[in-house]
């Protein structure tokens, strides 16, 4: 057991807990085609948001469907830019299973994709509270119309552009936990726990900025 997880099994109440379990940054297999698939991933559970970057050099491919372990996931939110280098990101969500293959499929042929993982303890409720997604060529993003979680709640987001060299300036957030440069897209994730001051910004001065949040409790 993680010891940040020590004393709150059986606690029923209380905040959202979110474990940060990692990054992968390329499928498995698929990459090009509609299906990507990520083997074996394993996380702490025992639910799990997975915050999906992809590309593609044509359309903004968006994601159709996906499964972890054979189980359907929940497509919080899928949005894709359809200029420039067609960045899209997805949130995925899932409620008691936490390993297991990751299979994908977007909507057409898709060139790269990338995920982060986290882990959700003391959720009371898989369905989202909302969602909200901002995009535009090259300024402050801002998630002016998300509907907070409450003081106990959370919101993860997932950022990408096609200007990789430029590390992502978040706003109003808790914690970065992703911001790397993978291909010619940017990935970067966050997350905010509790209601945030005021709204969730993000800006990496590049081209083709795409932000998605999902709030949750």
């Amino acid at each position: 057991m993680l010891p940040g997880l020590i004393g709150l099994i059986g606690f029923s109440g209380g905040p959202v807990v979110p474990i940060d379990d990692g990054d992968t940054t390329a499928p498995t297999s698929g990459a090009g085609g509609t299906v990507h698939t990520f083997s074996s991933i394993v996380a702490t559970g025992p639910d799990l948001a997975i915050v999906v970057t992809s590309r593609d050099s044509g359309t903004p491919w968006t994601v159709a469907s996906a499964t972890l372990n054979g189980n359907a996931m929940d497509v919080a939110i899928t949005h894709g830019r359809a200029t420039g280098d067609n960045g899209t990101v997805t949130i995925l969500l899932i409620e008691g299973v936490s390993s297991g293959d990751l299979v994908v499929t977007f909507t057409g042929n898709t060139d790269m994709s990338h995920i982060t993982i986290v882990s959700l303890f003391n959720l009371l409720d898989i369905e989202p509270i909302d969602t909200d997604f901002a995009d535009n060529n090259s300024s402050l993003l801002t998630m002016g119309a998300l509907t907070n979680p409450g003081d106990e709640g959370i919101i993860i987001c997932g950022y990408t552009n096609s200007a990789p060299g430029t590390e992502v300036t978040w706003g109003n957030i808790t914690l970065e936990i992703s911001d790397t440069a993978i291909g010619t897209i940017r990935h970067a994730a966050s997350w905010t726990l509790g209601d945030p001051a005021s709204d969730i910004t993000a800006v990496a001065g590049a081209d083709d900025n795409v932000l998605v949040a999902v709030s949750l409790r």
